[in-house]
């Protein structure tokens, strides 16, 4: 089924994630586009400081406070996004954090951990919502993975193989639900300058020293705004675009990847220096 360009004026819009970062972004261009927010992130505090400063009439935003790795967050979001709007047009799956370590070093609760915050989480998300999302032809799901979605570093194996998991899931979902009139969009952004580094959870056991080092080196290379790769991943979701790359070096990466599949990494090595930390 062939969809029109997507509109955000007055659509109903479920941002997680929404108080830093890409998600804040997200959440003030969506603003400026007229919509209605459903925005959620983990403390309530930080949702009040967000939505005073998109200075939005009531009847258009609601805030909700919610652990994503809770089983039940996911229906409290549906709920509350029904009960005040009864229905939703655009859910942005954007939530998600980074596990800083070589995989000798993670301890098994840490990697669940980080699949249980960036997939499975998006998972709920998707369960609770697909139904209302296909109910009206036209709506549309975005799923927030990464470059390293695509190229597997050393030092994240757990980023990388929730990353992973998620493009998986979102691609497959892009090319079932298209004939149901719902629009999937992956997004894979390269170096954003948001705090995901700076806040990459670092094992006990790690070296905590070289792992800071390394982690403050590779945040200097996080350089396109937030708002700059907001912009990109909304005009890719009005365009109806099946898969969204965000940042130069992005496109770069992947299309070494695409050409030495199984050597990528040798090449990337000399290109970038060794890099040894998450985007």
């Amino acid at each position: 089924m062939a969809l029109s360009a997507f509109t955000y004026q007055n659509t109903v819009c479920v941002v997680s994630g929404a108080c830093g970062g890409i998600g804040a972004a997200l959440s003030r261009a969506l603003a400026i586009k007229g919509a209605k927010l459903v925005l959620t992130d983990l403390r309530q505090d930080q949702l009040d400081a967000l939505a005073a400063s998109l200075n939005l009439p009531d009847d258009k935003i609601l805030t909700i406070a919610a652990d994503l790795t809770k089983q039940d967050s996911a229906e409290e979001i549906r709920h509350g996004t029904l009960d005040r709007f009864g229905e939703v047009g655009l859910l942005i799956n954007n939530a998600g954090a980074a596990l800083y370590g070589d995989f000798k070093s993670i301890p098994y609760e840490d990697f669940q951990w980080m699949m249980e915050l960036n997939f499975t989480a998006q998972l709920r998300m998707i369960y609770a919502f697909l139904p209302h999302l296909l109910a009206k032809p036209g709506n549309h799901l975005v799923n927030i993975s990464s470059l390293f979605g695509v190229v597997a570093p050393p030092t994240q194996s757990a980023y990388c193989a929730s990353k992973f998991a998620l493009r998986g899931l979102s691609e497959a979902l892009a090319h079932e639900l298209e004939e149901d009139g719902l629009g999937v969009s992956t997004v894979l952004p390269g170096g954003i300058a948001t705090n995901i580094a700076k806040a990459a959870r670092i094992p006990a056991n790690a070296n905590r020293i070289e792992a800071q080092k390394q982690i403050v080196e590779f945040q200097k290379a996080l350089k396109k705004s937030p708002d700059d790769a907001a912009d990109i991943i909304l005009r890719g979701v009005r365009q109806r675009k099946k898969r969204i790359v965000v940042g130069s070096d992005a496109h770069t990466i992947i299309t070494i990847n695409r050409l030495f599949p199984a050597n990528y990494w040798n090449l990337l090595k000399v290109i970038l220096g060794n890099p040894r930390s998450s985007k």
